[in-house]
C-alpha cells in the first residue's frame, strides 16, 4: 500500500519508509488512504486501542472513515444521565459536609465546579441505572443541600438574577431595592429588566433603619 501511494505520484518510495509497515504482533491494520503510514488496532487487558498517524489531516480522515464506524459496531454506548444543582451562599467544603449525610452508590459520580459566586454540584450516573433509584437519590441530595440550591438542570448557565427574573416575569411581579450592603451590585446584575423598578443605595445600615423608622434591637 505504501509503495502504491508513491507510484501513483511517480515517486520512488524511500526505503526508510519500510518501517511504517511494521506492526506489533497480534495487531490489525487500519488502512491509510490519505497518507503512507497505516494505523492499527490492538487489544490488551480487555481494552481496544486504535493507533493512527499523528498528521492531523490523515488522523482525522482515518478516524472518521475507519475507526469511528468500527467503534460503533463494537460497542453499544448509552448516554449517561447527569444533573447539575447550582448553589449560592455555601462553599465547596460546606456543601460536602451536607452531602456526607447521603450514601452514594458506586454507580454515581459526585463532583463540584466553582463558578464564582456559585458552586455547582454535579451528579453523573450510567444510563442503565434504574430511574426510580435515580429519582430517590436526587430527592435525598436536594433535602441534604436545602435552600442554597436555586437552579437545577443538565447544564445550568443561569445566574441567580436570571432565575429571579424568570420567576418575577412568570408571576407578574415588580421589585424595588434598598441596598445597604452590596453598594449597587444587585441593581447592576438585574440590569434593565422590565419588572425592576428602582434601587436606593444606603451604605450605612444605621441610616437605613432611621429612614425606615426601624428601632435597633435592644442590647441584652
Amino acid at each position: 500500500q505504501i509503495r502504491k501511494y508513491y507510484r501513483r505520484r511517480n515517486v520512488t518510495m524511500p526505503e526508510v519508509h519500510r518501517k511504517q509497515a511494521v506492526l506489533p504482533r497480534g495487531a490489525t491494520r487500519i488502512d491509510n488512504k490519505w497518507g503512507t503510514a497505516p494505523g492499527f488496532w490492538f487489544q490488551q487487558g480487555g481494552c481496544q486501542f486504535a493507533f493512527m498517524p499523528g498528521v492531523p489531516a490523515e488522523m482525522r480522515e482515518m478516524y472518521l472513515h475507519m475507526v469511528e464506524p468500527d467503534l460503533e459496531s463494537m460497542y453499544r454506548l448509552g448516554s449517561a444521565r447527569a444533573v447539575v444543582l447550582r448553589t449560592f451562599g455555601l462553599g465547596e467544603s460546606q456543601l460536602q459536609e451536607r452531602l456526607d449525610r447521603v450514601a452514594f452508590p458506586d454507580q454515581v459520580r459526585l463532583g463540584f465546579r466553582v463558578d464564582m459566586p456559585y458552586v455547582d454540584v454535579k451528579l453523573r450516573i450510567a444510563a442503565e441505572w434504574e430511574t426510580d433509584l435515580w429519582n430517590e437519590l436526587l430527592d435525598r441530595v436536594r433535602e441534604a443541600l436545602g435552600d442554597c440550591v436555586f437552579s437545577e438542570c443538565p447544564r445550568p448557565s443561569s445566574g441567580l438574577a436570571d432565575v429571579v427574573g424568570e420567576l418575577m416575569t412568570a408571576r407578574q411581579l415588580t421589585l424595588a431595592l434598598i441596598e445597604g450592603v452590596s453598594s449597587g451590585e444587585l441593581a447592576r446584575q438585574l440590569g434593565p429588566a422590565p419588572w425592576f423598578l428602582e434601587s436606593l443605595i444606603i451604605p450605612d445600615s444605621g441610616r437605613l433603619r432611621a429612614r425606615l423608622g426601624i428601632r435597633p434591637p435592644e442590647q441584652g
